[in-house]
């Protein structure tokens, strides 16, 4: 953007404020990479460029104002996932669901800008237009996982039938270590009739004499 005479462009941003308008938008963002972009603004390159911004700015005002809801943009940080892609690493769950939230956001942003609004907010659509998620990946991630992370039961439906295997042997492994405990024939090397479980295995309580039995 070109400068008034006698004024240079440290000059000038000093005068609008600048610095404080780009704190202050940037108090609004919703995640950290909008943090970032808002406080690095800087002013438009001409003219064209300076209306169509402001036009853009216009349009979500109306936008608002009709009662047509802003979609979410809260988006989560995935700098350090798409590091770890491009050098051909594991993606585990917790690398994978940010990507799916993220996926999720631009679609509902397509979805609330590209769809029938109250008013016309050409330059917001052609903003949202330029969006290009993968369709229904992002719903696909976030049926894959479970709130704990692990991947759902609906999700696979053998590893479901492995899950129940799983428990079912457990249970019967601790029905018999039960029975196990109750039986005379061990009660004079069993301190206590209780156990634990220990990276994965059944930890009876002996006495200090049976340890020594090998």
């Amino acid at each position: 953007m070109s400068i008034g005479k006698g004024m240079n462009e440290a000059g000038f941003l000093k005068a609008l404020d600048w610095a404080a308008l780009l704190e202050r938008l940037a108090a609004e963002a919703q995640s950290s990479a909008g943090r970032t972009l808002s406080a690095g603004l800087s002013l438009a390159a001409s003219p064209g460029e300076a209306a169509r911004r402001m036009a853009a700015v216009a349009e979500l005002a109306t936008f608002v104002e009709a009662g047509d809801p802003l979609p979410s943009l809260a988006t989560p940080p995935i700098e350090a996932t798409v590091g770890a892609a491009e050098k051909g690493m594991v993606l585990g769950a917790d690398d994978v669901r940010p990507l799916g939230e993220l996926i999720q956001i631009a679609e509902d942003v397509r979805r609330a800008f590209l769809g029938p609004t109250r008013a016309p907010i050409p330059e917001i659509a052609a903003l949202a237009a330029g969006l290009e998620p993968p369709r229904g990946l992002g719903r696909t991630i976030a049926a894959t996982f479970d709130a704990s992370g692990e991947i759902s039961d609906a999700a696979s439906p053998e590893l479901a039938r492995l899950r129940e295997e799983r428990k079912a042997l457990s249970e019967n492994a601790r029905v018999a270590i039960e029975r196990l405990m109750r039986a005379d024939e061990y009660a004079s090397v069993l301190q206590d009739q209780f156990f634990t479980v220990r990276a994965e295995r059944f930890v009876l309580p002996l006495r200090a004499s049976a340890k020594s039995l090998g």
